[in-house]
């Protein structure tokens, strides 16, 4: 079956850039980062996901794609990202690590001629990486903080990571989180951690 939205929210990263939230019907949560071609804030993404929420809540792909109506160039932007997302989900096996804006990381001036990289890199694509980091309490609703040296893995004292888990204790639950240079907006990125940590946690609590 096709997969069916339910929601999306954006929360602003930059004065360009975007971080999409995608929430689909079966808990499952997929994220994007957008570019814009002009300045946009929270305000302005906080009223495109409302009016786009209003419009698809409940559709599929091809009925989103069928669904005609008057656009905006922002909200143009943001439908289109939104069916690539669920065009891919649909051809995709499920229970895979999704990791997302890697390429943007690397673009940093910090990484450009980094030797830890190809160390980074390897370490990513291993997939167990997260299991050396220290786990926030979800019973607490604890957001993790760790920067550079205080990271157990030699390959990421490069790097601030700022992870939450999510989903119901002791039943089903995972770990979201931002890895980005020391020097990242962290106010941001703890707002966008706490944002997709609650969506993926009342998505996972509707399926318990």
């Amino acid at each position: 079956p096709q997969c069916r939205f339910k929601r999306l929210d954006l929360v602003a990263l930059q004065d360009f850039v975007a971080l999409l939230i995608l929430v689909l019907y079966e808990a499952r949560v997929r994220q994007k980062i957008l570019s814009f071609d002009k300045k946009i804030t929270q305000d302005d993404l906080t009223m495109l996901a409302n009016k786009l929420n209003s419009v698809y809540a409940g559709m599929t792909n091809s009925e989103i794609l069928a669904k005609k109506i008057e656009l905006l160039p922002e909200e143009r932007q943001v439908i289109a990202c939104l069916e690539n997302i669920m065009a891919t989900e649909d051809k995709l096996e499920h229970g895979k690590p999704f990791l997302e804006g890697l390429y943007l990381m690397l673009s940093q001036p910090e990484f450009a001629k980094n030797p830890r990289m190809v160390s980074l890199l390897e370490l990513l694509e291993e997939g167990d990486w997260l299991g050396n980091i220290p786990r926030p309490d979800l019973d607490k609703r604890e957001l993790k903080i760790i920067i550079g040296k205080e990271n157990p893995d030699e390959a990421l004292q490069d790097l601030s990571l700022i992870i939450a888990e999510y989903g119901i204790p002791d039943k089903a639950r995972g770990i979201v989180g931002v890895v980005g240079p020391k020097r990242m907006d962290y106010a941001r990125a703890i707002s966008s951690v706490n944002c997709l940590s609650s969506l993926l946690t009342e998505s996972v609590a509707e399926y318990i």
